[in-house]
């Protein structure tokens, strides 16, 4: 339905206008162009004018699309397809409109083969303009210590907006950071995320899960055999985000403290030995409020868990068995968990609901570890859905 009401937009301005902002007359041109407009709906459609009455009536002769062929800049035309849409033919000049949106800010590259003229082809690299909007700027980086155990399992990038989906890897980098006699250089790492068609976006898109592969993380596998860890303990390693990724406008990514274009984006860590235990709640501190305020109930965590589960996995229920709703805050690198309720807190007896699917840095939940041998008998220090805890408020 989309691609249909595009057209039609097309159509109507076609007829109406001839397409004025296009190209700036309807008689037919000395040279053939090859141009990209803005039909106004925030699409952007190829523009071919010039063309003889003859090589019109050609073009609409063929029963494909061949003699007008589009590609993202850079790609290998021999093992990418052209991208595939629909044309549309008003006067001398016809409307190519891809399948999928041009994206804002990208480079293409086109190739027209003249009717009548075999011989003749003309190849032109085609700009997007990026939008105008403010750029995404890159909010925060997860976990947030700067010592992380070997056997880590994934990161989280949050954005400030939506970012450009798609073949993303070519703009995050991990490389160790290697010190000798004095000097620094680095040791980029070959192939450390889980690099498959479907990205982990949040529904919003402002926030990545860059899983690293399982595969080089649990022992005995083969990959972790034939390529070796990812980390190892005792080094000191960066996560590199390439500044030039575009946000879903076309406009690179800036630095949140002074809104400058950035070359690059890195998070320093060191790395400690593999974490093999699974979190337990029962051995968490907590500190209640006082009731009739709106203090926060204080988790302490024991050490550093999954910043996103923390957000969605537990639970407070008060004396009613009634959710209480409020503010979630993550303290001292994800160690930390406060919640500030929307309204006073009631005396009386209160329940932490915790999910046991809440995972440590490493995929360890509270009911299974990661990295288990799957013939050996293991069981888990809690497998049932869930654990609670429980706080008087007074």
């Amino acid at each position: 339905m989309r691609s249909k009401s595009i057209l039609s937009v097309v159509l109507v301005i076609a007829f109406l206008f001839g397409l004025s902002a296009f190209a700036t007359d309807q008689d037919v041109s000395k040279d053939i162009l090859v141009e990209v407009a803005n039909i106004g709906t925030g699409d952007f459609i190829v523009v071919v004018s010039g063309l003889s009455e003859d090589q019109i009536e050609s073009l609409r002769k063929l029963a494909d699309q061949e003699f007008i062929k589009l590609w993202v800049n850079g790609v290998n035309h021999d093992e990418i397809p052209a991208l595939a849409g629909e044309i549309v033919y008003s006067g001398n000049r016809f409307y190519f409109k891809p399948n999928f949106p041009l994206k804002p800010g990208m480079k293409y590259e086109s190739e027209l083969s003249i009717p009548l003229q075999p011989s003749r082809t003309i190849k032109k690299t085609l700009v997007i303009p990026a939008s105008d909007v403010e750029p995404t700027k890159l909010v925060a980086i997860y976990p947030s210590a700067g010592e992380l155990p070997e056997n880590l399992l994934k990161f989280y990038v949050h954005f400030s907006g939506p970012m450009r989906k798609g073949d993303i890897y070519q703009f995050l980098h991990l490389r160790e950071r290697i010190k000798r006699n004095g000097d620094v250089s680095y040791r980029e790492i070959e192939l450390p995320f889980l690099e498959i068609e479907q990205e982990f976006w949040s529904a919003d898109s402002h926030r990545l899960t860059l899983l690293l592969d399982p595969g080089r993380i649990k022992r005995g596998l083969k990959p972790r055999e034939e390529m070796g860890p990812i980390f190892e303990a005792n080094k000191e390693y960066e996560l590199v985000i390439d500044g030039s990724w575009p946000d879903a406008n076309g406009n690179p990514l800036v630095a949140t403290f002074n809104s400058k274009k950035l070359e690059s984006i890195s998070k320093a860590f060191k790395t400690f030995e593999a974490d093999q235990s699974c979190p337990n709640p029962l051995a968490w501190k907590f500190k209640a409020p006082k009731a009739g305020t709106q203090n926060d109930l204080v988790l302490n965590l024991d050490e550093p868990l999954d910043s996103a589960m923390l957000q969605r996995v537990i639970e407070v229920r008060g004396p009613d068995q009634r959710r209480i709703t409020g503010k979630i805050r993550l303290l001292e690198n994800e160690s930390l968990w406060k919640l500030r309720p929307d309204t006073n807190w009631n005396a009386g007896r209160h329940a932490i609901h915790i999910d046991n699917r809440l995972e440590d840095l490493c995929g360890n939940s509270i009911s299974r570890l990661f990295d288990v041998d799957v013939f050996e008998k293991t069981r888990a220090p809690n497998s049932n859905g869930e654990t609670v805890l429980v706080f008087e408020v007074e």
